[in-house]
């Protein structure tokens, strides 16, 4: 959408976007990696992995985009797109959990470990998808 705005800077278009909690509703969210804003389906991303100062999100064709964001910055926006905070380094998008035991999610052929710390919340959070 755009509009022009009745400012100083009148003439210069601007850019109105929907708030962020709007963009994970539309399915999707932007990814900066690589200098790149890259678009990024939320139902193609597995998981994402927490390296330091780093996120790396997994994707379903096998690519990865890695980002220089905290986890918690994408545990927030994702929230309510099915993702749940597992273990310290680890976010999963729980419709592509295959299994879920007592240490482990299993998503695909990987093994993610839940975090003792994490373990009751994710799994009382689990009991809304059952």
């Amino acid at each position: 959408m755009r509009i022009l705005e009745n400012t100083p800077n009148a003439g210069k278009a601007a850019y109105l976007l929907p708030h962020k909690s709007h963009a994970t509703s539309q399915g999707f969210i932007f990814v900066k990696s690589e200098y790149k804003l890259i678009k990024t389906n939320i139902a193609d991303i597995l998981y994402a992995e927490g390296m330091k100062d780093y996120i790396k999100f997994h994707l379903q064709d096998g690519s990865f985009y890695t980002t220089l964001q905290s986890l918690n910055y994408y545990e927030q926006r994702l929230q309510h797109s099915g993702f749940f905070r597992v273990h310290r380094s680890f976010l999963v998008n729980i419709f592509h959990i295959s299994c879920i035991s007592k240490n482990e999610v299993q998503i695909g052929k990987l093994f993610i470990p839940v975090g003792t710390a994490y373990r009751k919340q994710f799994l009382d959070a689990l009991e809304g998808y059952q």
